[in-house]
């Protein structure tokens, strides 16, 4: 088209287009030239019916546009432009006056500017979308966060919350944006939350609020001044809720403090309150006592009862200390763990200790009931004063602890003031530790026997064997003195086992010596007795020595026989099985009951000293002692009476039919029973 309006031109500047120009009145009466078409004029018309050719075309290619806005645009202006070119053809007449040019700009203008508001109204709304859907991800981003968003004006408005946010008030973010902080709370209550004092940048690690329904909440916070668009400043805040987290945190804080069973404190908070206690009671010039209890024979009711037992009495005892005192009086109670407690009694010297003391033993007079069963139970207390026993809390500790077992010592279910002489008792006692430690490899220890007589024909029939300590640092140890130590620091075990190597090989020598076997009988501790493989150990000692089984018996305590009283009779069945003799030593010091005597397979019974004393004058005694023979008679049992120390108590005896005896009468402990 662009080719032949060429042309066009071409022929109209030359003669042959144009014959003459005429001189016309316009239509605002100026004058102006219009030229007059020559021969080839008709070729002006020819650049019409081109140009409806062409707009057809351009239309049918308009239809492969795809935006819809640009075909539209390109259609309006395909129209625009044709019927602007169709007006100012109009020109080619005379008659219009140049009418067809004016109007002819006229439409090209205003299908142009049209065009243009179209095209810009189009990009003004694709941005406005675009950001409309900017905001929108923005606002479900954020709605999306778990953490609390919110934005504050100066004015303490919110201009922004996310729904997080919201529900912690039970609202959604419309009835809080726009409306006052104030809405969230009371005028009464202290909320610091959403205050506005700096516009610096503020992380606040840790801080609380309440939510609607008025429980505390924890929240992490960062906080940043930002300005917006209007140069209003506003804080821009994010917080977390650490309520679960802060929970957990006092949870553990809670445990790591207290003992899980009873709800008491422990001993790692005994330790830092007692620090505390001390160092203010040297700041103000205040004393303070610290009591150390520890229950009574707490391990035989766990041992014989079950440990869900023990348990259930551990939390009854740490009620009972919690509520010994009727007086309101301040004071704090630990378990320090197993069966030991402590207390702290502050502004206390010691009379104050002693009346608590005695509060407190009164408190376990009565019976404690579990599942409907009355245990007794009672504490040993040993005390220690702040100043006077100690100025600092290991030593304060240590001293109480010390004064505690003065009173186990001296019968348990009491208490006692420390006192310094105790220390001294102590120190002995860890001296005879650590000695009794390399005893057996310094060959210290010896084995001395008593007999055993058969009173009817005056014939030793048995030994028991006695363990003795000839300590190269303190001399000769009584065993009263170091068996229970040993007992108490593990060591009784390994004595033990060298006592019954030793008793063995001993019997078995004098056994082969040409005269009547005789029987040696060992003491057997309870932690002994109880041990996982006692009853291996025995049987190895027996293939190592060679004894024949039946010339060892092996002498348990009452305790022992009445504590788990199933495992008790299951060790002593399978000792049986190896053909060993089981006897019951000291019958009748305080747990004797002839009735167990049927339940347990025992070979003999050994009546104790304290009913043979003076038998011919307690009737009492007498009578008791003639019980047990008729019972252990019917049994077939066999009965030795132990301690006969005069002619009389002998004589006594064998009237009763009582026909096996010890004591320092017969015969003192010697190195051969038979000297």
């Amino acid at each position: 088209m662009s080719a032949w309006g060429l042309v066009v031109f071409l022929i109209g500047m030359s003669p042959y287009g144009v014959n003459k120009l005429v001189m016309m009145n316009g239509i605002d009466g100026s004058n102006f030239l219009f030229p007059i078409g020559g021969k080839g004029s008709g070729f002006y018309f020819s650049m019409l019916i081109i140009m409806f050719i062409c707009l057809f075309f351009c239309f049918l290619l308009s239809a492969k546009i795809e935006d819809k806005q640009m075909k539209s645009y390109t259609r309006q202006f395909l129209v625009a432009t044709t019927l602007g070119y169709t007006i100012g053809f109009l020109n080619v007449f005379p008659q219009s006056k140049l009418l067809g040019s004016s109007l002819a700009v006229i439409v090209f203008a205003t299908s142009i500017f049209i065009t243009i508001i179209r095209i810009h109204q189009k990009k003004i709304k694709s941005m406005n979308d675009e950001i409309k859907k900017h905001q929108e991800f923005l606002r479900t981003t954020i709605d999306m966060n778990p953490s609390l968003i919110y934005a504050i004006n100066e004015k303490k408005e919110f201009t922004l919350v996310n729904k997080a946010f919201a529900q912690l008030y039970k609202k959604v973010p419309k009835e809080l944006e726009g409306h006052s902080v104030e809405i969230l709370y009371d005028e009464k209550e202290e909320q610091k939350l959403y205050e506005i004092n700096e516009m610096n940048e503020q992380c606040v690690p840790e801080e609380i609020t309440l939510n609607k329904n008025g429980n505390k909440i924890w929240l992490q916070s960062v906080k940043i001044p930002i300005e917006a668009y209007n140069d209003e400043k506003i804080i821009l805040g994010v917080s977390t809720d650490i309520t679960e987290r802060k929970k957990q945190e006092e949870e553990m804080k809670y445990l790591a403090f207290h003992d899980t069973l009873t709800g008491l404190p422990n001993r790692r908070k005994f330790n830092i309150d007692l620090i505390e206690f001390t160092e203010n009671a040297k700041t103000h010039n205040k004393h303070f006592a610290v009591f150390f209890l520890d229950l009574d024979r707490f391990k035989y009711i766990n041992d014989t009862m079950s440990h869900a037992t023990g348990d259930t009495l551990l939390s009854l005892v740490a009620y009972q200390l919690e509520t010994c005192s009727e007086e309101n009086e301040d004071f704090l109670v630990y378990r320090i763990g197993g069966d030991e407690f402590t207390i702290i009694l502050p502004n206390s010297r010691a009379i104050e200790a002693e009346l608590f003391a005695l509060k407190i033993l009164k408190k376990f007079k009565e019976p404690l009931t579990i599942k409907g069963n009355p245990l007794f139970i009672t504490p040993s207390i040993g005390i220690s004063i702040f100043p006077e026993d100690g100025e600092n809390a290991e030593t304060l500790m240590k001293n109480a602890d010390t004064a505690m077992y003065f009173v186990k010592e001296k019968g348990k279910n009491g208490y006692k003031l420390f006192q310094s002489d105790m220390k001294e008792t102590f120190y002995r006692k860890m001296m005879i530790e650590k000695g009794l430690r390399k005893a057996i490899d310094a060959e210290e220890f010896t084995l001395v026997y008593q007999p055993q007589l058969d009173l009817k024909n005056n014939v030793v029939i048995g030994a028991e064997a006695l363990l003795r300590w000839n300590s190269e640092e303190f001399g000769m140890v009584p065993p009263s003195e170091f068996i229970p130590v040993a007992e108490e620091v593990g060591l009784i075990n390994q004595i033990g086992e060298w006592v019954l190597l030793t008793a063995c090989k001993q019997c078995k020598e004098w056994n082969i010596e040409g005269r009547d076997p005789i029987k040696i009988a060992v003491n057997i501790s309870m932690k002994q007795f109880l041990e996982g493989d006692f009853v291996y150990k025995v049987s190895r000692i027996l293939d190592e020595t060679q004894l024949n089984p039946t010339y060892l018996e092996l002498e348990i305590t009452e305790k022992i026989a009445m504590t788990n009283h199933e495992k008790v009779i299951e060790i002593i069945e399978s000792l049986k099985s190896l053909g060993v003799r089981i006897a019951i030593d000291d019958f009748g010091t305080g747990y004797s009951s002839l009735n167990y005597l049927g339940k347990i397979p025992i070979d003999v019974l050994k009546i104790d000293r304290s009913l043979v004393k003076n038998i011919s004058l307690n009737n009492k005694n007498a009578t008791i002692v003639q019980s047990i023979i008729s019972v252990t008679k019917k049994l077939q049992i066999d009965v030795i009476a132990v301690g006969i120390e005069t002619k009389e108590e002998l004589q006594y005896l064998k009237n009763m039919d009582c026909y096996t005896g010890q004591g320092y009468f017969i015969s003192k402990p010697k190195e051969h029973p038979f000297s």
